[in-house]
């Protein structure tokens, strides 16, 4: 897998080392908390070899494990199980050495883990709880791990999701949309009824999910493209019957329009002021 660059690491070195045991594993260091199938990945490992090296640094006054392990916590597990079964295995290790201190090193752990499927969300949230904890702003952490301000922003509502909600998130049963809305209008003592309402009126189609949390909680949407597009239509379809709008009217429904953008208004109310205001009818021939 490509790593994305890190300010400030120039270089790296591949090596291959011929025991697990030379690794150290940090507690609390990996933002990785869940490890599913690793008696699945030591097959594959026995059949294949290790395909994607682990990412390691050094730790110079340690020299019965001089490497600290940075990324690839699962393929050391199903390593070490291999080997704990077959001490006499001449198996090599693949690893990168990179020349970072353990700061960088929390950013590249947070930086692979995020290209990695099987990331659950509420490891990723607690990836950004993490940093901000440790007096990072969201605009620093979206740099360090190479997001956007929006995602890191999103993890940081979802904090306040209960854990059925999260787990709704990951295994694909409602969208990280409808979890969203969901953490922002419930209580977490309430999630769980909100999110038994949203999966029943949504007919377990993930897709109307989000429609349905928004019916649920009584909260409008953030519109998608074709609501967009509803709307625009709607209104260039219309016939303009009025003078010049005053300003304070003419301000009030931009800042409608802007709510409306944002998913804090609905697109047919949006339509109906703009109607109002602006003395719209719909055109003769429609």
């Amino acid at each position: 897998m490509s790593m994305r660059k890190l300010e400030g690491v120039s270089r790296s070195n591949a090596y291959a080392v011929n025991s697990p045991d030379l690794i150290q594993v940090m507690e609390n260091f990996n933002p990785r908390t869940v490890f599913n199938k690793i008696d699945e990945l030591a097959d594959e490992i026995r059949e294949d070899g290790v395909l994607t090296p682990l990412w390691v640094r050094r730790d110079p006054a340690n020299t019965e494990q001089p490497f600290i392990l940075i990324a690839g916590e699962r393929r050391m597990r199903a390593l070490r199980k291999i080997f704990e079964q077959d001490p006499e295995t001449e198996m090599r290790i693949p690893v990168i050495v990179h020349n970072v201190d353990e700061e960088e090193a929390r950013d590249l752990a947070a930086k692979e883990n995020l290209e990695r499927e099987g990331f659950v969300l509420s490891d990723k949230v607690a990836l950004v709880r993490d940093y901000q904890k440790r007096g990072f702003g969201n605009a620093d952490i979206s740099k360090k791990v190479g997001m956007s301000a929006g995602w890191v922003d999103q993890m940081t509502t979802m904090a306040g999701a209960s854990k059925a909600v999260k787990d709704a998130v990951d295994s694909d049963k409602i969208t990280l949309e409808a979890g969203l809305i969901l953490a922002r209008k419930s209580k977490a003592a309430d999630q769980k009824d909100a999110l038994d309402k949203v999966l029943s009126l949504s007919g377990g189609k993930k897709r109307k999910t989000a429609k349905a949390a928004s019916v649920v909680t009584g909260q409008a949407r953030r519109p998608g493209k074709r609501d967009i597009v509803k709307v625009v239509q709607g209104l260039a379809s219309a016939e303009v019957n009025g003078d010049v709008v005053p300003t304070k009217d003419a301000r009030k429904l931009v800042i409608m329009a802007l709510n409306f953008a944002a998913g804090e208004a609905d697109g047919e109310a949006l339509m109906k002021a703009c109607r109002k205001q602006l003395k719209l009818t719909a055109k003769e021939d429609e």
